[in-house]
């Protein structure tokens, strides 16, 4: 597919020399959409220029796209040409990038989803001689059954969404409203992997995070029964004169107090309804005080310290796996020989070292290569290793390659023991 890309594209040097500098246009749109971030940060104000006075007396404060200045000191027409100007230059730039990414993912995308049925089959170990082949109405609902499965696939393939909506919020930054630039800042995710671990470690466990979620809310609920009950008059101006508003009232302040619901919590039998809870020689208030004191720190020990820890620990511990998969990931790339799966440190003995075996000897594309040279060739041309190879391929095995072997050094190990034999 991407020979193919590169045919269309070397028909025009224009063409071609776009498509050669991909990488430039994304460095390039994600300098502008820093540029126009910044501009948007330090450029938009309310102050008394921009209010007006209604015919009521009544002020009201204009804030719309045309109410700006860079940096608040440039001229405001000065200031929209430059915000269009950039604008502009980021509508090119993620065409561009859009453009190139879904000519070259866009088919492989479509074409894994019209064989995920055929790779069913195989996994399942179905031939297709095993199947009746399908004919007339039954075809043609095969084919719009698999027309829908590539839409859907289509649709709801992250990386086309993201793309989509690059080009999208560039087109509504320049021509509705600046703001929408801000999304462009999201590819700082795409360009550092590392940060998109960040995003992944609260992702990949959102079946735990969804589940631990929902136990926070059946706690709060329990809380909430309690209080309902016989603490209804502690919650502030009658939030709990029912269940339900009870429950929000609950679920809301006990993140937004420092002393978490307790702290919201008043005491009835205060003086002004409103302070702090006191101590008092009555046995009433001395009652209501221990069991505010009990309901109070274990909403605190449970909910806040408890069930927080938990959510935090569950996204650390996936962040910290993450990292060490990527680590991994990229010292198997770069110390380990893809092919043979011998180490930096055992390849850099031979005389060309590491880097010339991966180039040379076990060079990763001459293998693609030979296997897309048996897939195009005729069944009845292949010669006797073909033959096998071929047969390997077709049962997805891999025992072919020189496994933690390499011919240039068991060469140069027998040449060293000639030498010695000589010696």
């Amino acid at each position: 597919h991407q020979q193919r890309l590169n045919k269309i594209y070397k028909t025009s040097k224009i063409v071609y020399l776009i498509s050669k500098h991909e990488n430039t246009w994304k460095t390039i749109s994600f300098m502008v959409a820093l540029a126009l971030n910044f501009f948007i940060l330090t450029s938009y104000s309310r102050d008394e220029e921009s209010k007006t006075i209604t015919a009521d007396g009544e002020v009201e404060r204009e804030w719309g796209p045309d109410q700006f200045r860079i940096l608040q000191r440039v001229d405001d027409t000065l200031s929209r040409s430059v915000i269009y100007i950039l604008g502009m230059v980021q509508v090119v730039c993620s065409s561009l990038i859009v453009a190139f990414f879904l000519l070259q993912n866009l088919p492989l995308i479509m074409r894994k989803a019209w064989y995920a049925e055929e790779r069913k089959k195989a996994r399942t170990g179905k031939k297709d001689a095993e199947v009746e082949q399908p004919r007339g109405l039954k075809k043609l609902f095969i084919i719009l059954y698999k027309m829908g499965i590539v839409l859907f696939y289509t649709l709801t393939d992250m990386n086309i969404l993201y793309y989509s909506a690059y080009v999208v919020m560039a087109l509504f930054g320049t021509f509705a409203h600046p703001f929408f630039f801000g999304f462009h800042l999201m590819d700082i995710l795409v360009r550092y992997p590392l940060l998109k671990n960040v995003v992944l470690a609260v992702w990949v466990p959102r079946i735990q995070l969804l589940l631990t979620g929902l136990l926070y809310v059946v706690l709060v609920y329990e809380f909430t029964l309690f209080g309902y009950m016989f603490l209804w008059e502690h919650y502030p101006d009658d939030t709990c004169t029912n269940t339900l508003l009870c429950f929000t009232t609950t679920f809301d302040v006990g993140f937004k107090n420092d002393g978490g619901l307790g702290g919201a919590l008043t005491d009835p039998a205060s003086k002004n309804n409103h302070g702090p809870l006191s101590l008092d020689s009555s046995q009433t208030r001395q009652s209501s005080y221990y069991g505010r004191f009990v309901f109070d720190n274990l909403y605190n020990i449970i909910l806040l310290i408890i069930m927080i820890e938990v959510v935090g620990g569950i996204i650390i511990d996936t962040f910290a796996m993450l990292r060490s998969e990527l680590e991994e990931r990229t010292d198997d790339m770069n110390n380990i020989c893809f092919i043979c799966g011998l180490s930096r440190e055992h390849l850099d003995r031979g005389r060309e070292g590491f880097l010339g075996h991966i180039k040379k000897d076990h060079y990763l594309w001459n293998y693609l290569y030979y296997i897309s040279y048996l897939k195009h060739k005729e069944n009845t041309e292949y010669t006797g290793i073909e033959t096998d190879i071929s047969a390997r391929l077709q049962q997805r095995d891999v025992t072919w390659f020189p496994s933690h072997r390499s011919y240039m050094l068991e060469k140069e190990g027998n040449k060293h023991r000639e030498e010695e034999v000589s010696n």
